[in-house]
């Protein structure tokens, strides 16, 4: 169950369901495969996987009854937890990612608990979510499995 909801008339959201995974799909290849090429090497298979799992509980974001993206907000223990949030290209930078942040935040102060999400060290998203209040608390390191180290 989906515990925030839009504030104003600006998007409304709906679970996702098994017919919206091509456009998710598309979402993510087109919003976040660089930052992960980049990083860690894109392998589809792998990114797949990762969007089967993140759909499960997510909701689709509609703009004038159109998919816009993807939020999937998980309220665990002792904090709400921004799990996955994701738009078109053509919808960011408009304010629509800064509106939904802000109602997960009223949900959280509602709740009296902290938020806490995760971003790619190279995705501009970070500049927003600072701008918002986040601050860095962790940074995580990463090895690929079979990395080899060694050159001959």
């Amino acid at each position: 169950m989906l515990e925030f909801e839009p504030s104003h008339g600006r998007y409304t959201l709906r679970p996702v369901v098994e017919c919206d995974y091509d456009f998710l799909w598309s979402l993510k290849v087109a919003t976040l495969k660089p930052y992960i090429e980049e990083l860690y090497g894109w392998d589809a298979q792998e990114a797949q996987d990762v969007l089967r799992r993140v759909m499960v509980g997510a909701h689709l974001v509609l703009v004038e009854s159109e998919p816009a993206g993807m939020v999937k907000v998980v309220v665990d223990g002792g904090f709400v937890y921004l799990a996955e949030i994701g738009l078109v290209p053509e919808r960011q930078g408009q304010g629509l990612g800064t509106q939904i942040i802000q109602d997960v935040l009223a949900l959280a102060d509602r709740k009296g608990l902290p938020v806490e999400l995760q971003v790619f060290s190279n995705n501009p998203a970070s500049r927003l979510y600072e701008r918002l209040g986040f601050e860095v608390t962790h940074k995580k390191m990463y090895r690929a499995v079979g990395k080899d180290d060694c050159q001959q």
